[in-house]
């Protein structure tokens, strides 16, 4: 399967980088009261603008 070549939507740079929040920055269930499900973030980004394309739960099977 080929590689899909993406380009930032706001100004079209075609250098697109992966990241994740830094923590404590995770997701958590809502309205729980102790967070024992979690998980990073991470986050697609255009390294020229700094537009996130997409963000994405590291580890959704915990939910």
């Amino acid at each position: 399967m080929e590689d899909k070549k993406i380009s930032c939507p706001v100004c079209g740079h075609d250098v697109i980088k992966t990241g994740r929040l830094n923590p404590p920055a995770y997701i958590v269930e809502m309205n729980s009261i102790v967070n024992l499900k979690r998980s990073e973030v991470h986050v697609t980004f255009c390294a020229k603008c700094g537009e996130i394309i997409s963000m994405k739960v590291a580890e959704p099977y915990k939910f």
